[in-house]
């Protein structure tokens, strides 16, 4: 039997270490490439959610906006304020604060 410290010199031990560092490298490469796989794909699916999400909100909001202004017009009483109120609801300003509403709530 060879004393020990001779054992880390021999070529089995230097071979055996160079096949353990290489699996270890390589079992790591593989689960860090499968790591980012599988976040992209995460992210592809959040975004998809999000935006079918938005439009979901967007179309509520269109079509509450629309009932309102259906309603508005249909008040005989109320002439002018409902000209009024319907051009204020197709002026490019309610436009910008909905969205702005609407990026505030999905913060």
């Amino acid at each position: 039997m060879r004393p020990i410290p001779g054992f880390f010199y021999s070529f089995k031990f230097k071979i055996s270490a160079l096949v353990i560092a290489l699996v270890l490298f390589a079992g790591i490469g593989a689960g860090g490439v499968s790591l980012l796989i599988a976040e992209s794909e995460l992210r592809q699916v959040i975004g998809r959610q999000e935006l079918s999400l938005l439009t979901g909100a967007a179309a509520f909001i269109d079509n509450d906006l629309q009932d309102k202004h259906e309603l508005l017009k249909s008040r005989p009483s109320a002439k002018k304020s409902t000209r009024a109120a319907c051009q204020w609801i197709n002026s490019s300003r309610c436009w910008k604060r909905m969205r702005r509403c609407a990026m505030n709530s999905a913060i």
